[in-house]
């Protein structure tokens, strides 16, 4: 990886950002880093790119000018061409990159854990059918009407927590990889349905979807092509060329699909059905310029749960550093309660933490669960430290901390239960760490709910 810092001298508001990725055959990707890096000095763009053999991946920012002689130089190189580039804005003359360059070469260019396997349509694999924003509307709608259709969110739980589809099923993954293992313990929402996936650009659903046809559950399995990016360009009431969020196709879909023409088509849904913020992984965050969707805002502060939606770089959880949502009230309250970190920062936790701050039993006693959910949340926890004690056993040294962690939630969740015989579950026994002869709990090779306090 390669990181230096480029002038904002050039700056203003002429400035647009593009995103984009293709998957593409690269014999060598580190003379393409090289050949990155010299564009990016040469037409002073920022950002970050990310270069592997099966392709390229990137965000970049700079002068619309400079941005517009980087896509034709790509589109010229004949490996990079046909390119989908889309477009948003920056937020005033801000560089959403903090004038940094970065460029990594890597296995993958976007990690998808045990999905690496499974190539895209573009390398010769499997994939879902990519489907325009506007045939995927109709299944988001279908979706709403009928059991026979299901749309999945395959993005991070903070990036659907400011925005998602209406209706569509959200995993609450902490990290893509994850996806495969929710599918695990949950074939079930796949089986003999018709499924959508989406994510913020399209690239990861295009592993996403092969893997979900390599299932063999689903009767059909789609992507949504540009991700919501694409879509937000066709139905925001909030979102347009003229305010500097659009999608530069390569070639229209009657060029790349001349059938497309004569097919009959069904009625257009023209309702935007995305509601709230597309998150973006720069400085916008999840700022109205990163994409908004409907007028429906369905983002909450984690701690009181009033509408919020402004997610910062310093708003990052104690424990495991995910971004979260809290208001400018309760910031300001946790500075007291639980005062700064070593860098300075407010102490704060994302739900799957939030036992382990000081508060935690305001947390518990403003809980609307039944004793039985509060029992389910716990049994979770149990299987994640069964899975902690096993990666102990296997040598991984990282895993002490959070072992320590889970049972300390554990322990607490048993003393509420205590001191709270209402929440006190019939057959339910206290499970202490190291407790001889203690049973393992079933299913912890399958998916385990990680933020089991994400929707109190």
């Amino acid at each position: 990886m390669e990181a230096t810092s480029a002038s904002s001298s050039e700056r203003g508001r002429d400035s647009t950002i593009i995103l984009f990725y293709k998957y593409v055959l690269v014999p060598e990707p580190e003379n393409q880093r090289k050949w990155q890096m010299e564009k990016l000095d040469r037409l002073n763009l920022t950002g970050r790119l990310r270069v592997s053999e099966e392709g390229i991946n990137g965000s970049l920012y700079g002068k619309k000018e400079n941005v517009e002689q980087y896509k034709k130089e790509m589109e010229e190189s004949g490996t990079f061409s046909g390119i989908d580039w889309k477009h948003s804005a920056p937020t005033g003359d801000e560089d959403p990159f903090d004038g940094m360059q970065r460029i990594r070469v890597s296995r993958e260019i976007t990690g998808t854990g045990p999905m690496a396997e499974f190539k895209p349509t573009a390398l010769g694999g499997q994939g879902g059918t990519h489907l325009t924003p506007k045939e995927f509307a109709k299944v988001v709608k279908k979706s709403l009407e009928s059991d026979e259709y299901v749309v999945i969110d395959t993005r991070n739980h903070y990036e659907t927590v400011v925005g998602k589809f209406r209706g569509a099923v959200d995993p609450k993954l902490r990290s893509f990889a994850q996806f495969p293992h929710w599918l695990e313990a949950n074939y079930d929402k796949i089986k003999g349905k018709k499924v959508g996936l989406y994510c913020t650009g399209g690239i990861r659903c295009e592993k996403a979807s092969a893997y979900v046809k390599s299932l063999g559950l689903a009767n059909e399995v789609y992507q949504l092509k540009g991700g919501i990016h694409s879509y937000l360009e066709e139905f925001s009431p909030n979102a347009g060329r003229d305010k500097g969020v659009y999608v530069d196709y390569a070639k229209t879909e009657e060029e790349k699909d001349p059938e497309n023409k004569n097919q009959e088509e069904e009625a257009e849904v023209k309702e935007c059905l995305y509601d709230g913020i597309n998150f973006q992984f720069d400085n916008r965050f999840s700022r109205k310029e990163a994409g908004l969707g409907s007028d429906v805002a369905i983002g909450k502060c984690t701690y009181c749960f009033n509408p919020h939606t402004n997610i910062f770089d310093d708003a990052r959880c104690h424990i495991c550093t995910d971004f979260l949502l809290i208001c400018d009230e309760c910031l300001e309250k946790q500075k007291e309660s639980e005062g700064l970190d070593e860098e300075g920062l407010v102490i704060i936790y994302c739900p799957e933490h939030r036992l382990l701050g000081d508060d935690w039993r305001e947390f518990l006693k403003n809980l609307t669960w039944t004793p039985k959910q509060l029992e389910d949340a716990k049994q979770a926890l149990r299987k994640l430290r069964f899975v902690s004690d096993e990666k102990c056993r296997n040598g991984s040294k990282s895993q002490n901390r959070r072992k320590q962690n889970l049972q300390k939630q554990i322990d607490r969740i048993e003393l509420w239960q205590k001191e709270n015989p209402e929440f006190a579950v019939f057959g339910s026994s206290p499970s202490g760490e190291g407790k001889e002869g203690e049973p393992e709990p079933e299913s912890t090779k399958a998916f385990v709910p990680f933020v089991p306090f994400l929707n109190p």
